[in-house]
């Protein structure tokens, strides 16, 4: 009997070693399928605008170039009015540069603005409501937000630009997802090989655990 129960466990074993063995080769097939979803992201995605804003490459069309273009520049512009928001609360209040910092506005806030500033003193309100072209939005225990004409203006700008390329990007958009969804049986496939190889684990885990018991 003893011939027959060895033999039974080298049969277990080679089943268990096939098992592995094919669920190994899977899943290798499907990383090299999966790479071609992350170079096609990659590709599609423009991840220097990451997290910020969420674009498509512009090199993918000459319309989303001259946009892009566009929306590179208001950078630059944001950049020469929050300089000139920190010359003018300088001039004001005598105190030093940089004071003044500049603050992306949270898209679920009942404001239009892209962005806003915020002096940390919270008395600034007052030197800064005897300033024309200056609107002060709100008083809170970490400073006063408050914007000016330039800045409202520009993100404005920036919105309408970014409207303009979420319609020039659909086209793009739709093709990448067509392409996209093509992986999903892959993605299916390593879900069920690892679920495979779950099970197997668990039996090796057992058989390691409990086979001299009893």
């Amino acid at each position: 009997g003893g011939n027959d129960e060895d033999g039974t466990d080298q049969n277990d074993q080679d089943e268990e070693q096939c098992a592995l063995r094919s669920a190994f080769n899977g899943l290798c097939k499907s990383e090299k399928e999966l790479q071609k979803a992350a170079n096609l992201a990659e590709a599609v995605i423009d991840f220097d605008a990451a997290p910020r804003d969420f674009i498509v490459n512009s090199n993918l069309s000459e319309d989303l170039a001259d946009v892009k273009d566009e929306l590179d520049g208001i950078d630059s512009e944001l950049n020469d009015i929050h300089a000139d928001a920190n010359a003018m609360w300088h001039d004001i209040s005598g105190k030093g540069n940089n004071q003044v910092r500049l603050e992306d506005v949270d898209s679920n806030s009942n404001t239009t603005c892209v962005w806003q500033f915020r002096l940390v003193d919270t008395n600034a309100e007052k030197l800064l409501q005897n300033q024309s072209g200056i609107r002060v939005h709100r008083i809170l225990k970490n400073g006063v937000y408050f914007s000016t004409k330039e800045l409202e203006q520009l993100g404005t700008k920036k919105k309408e630009l970014m409207g303009e390329y979420a319609r020039k990007q659909k086209s793009v958009v739709t093709k990448a997802m067509m392409v996209a969804s093509t992986y999903v049986p892959v993605l299916e496939r390593a879900s069920v090989l690892l679920a495979e190889l779950d099970v197997l684990a668990s039996l090796a885990h057992a058989a390691a655990y409990n086979g001299g018991a009893g």
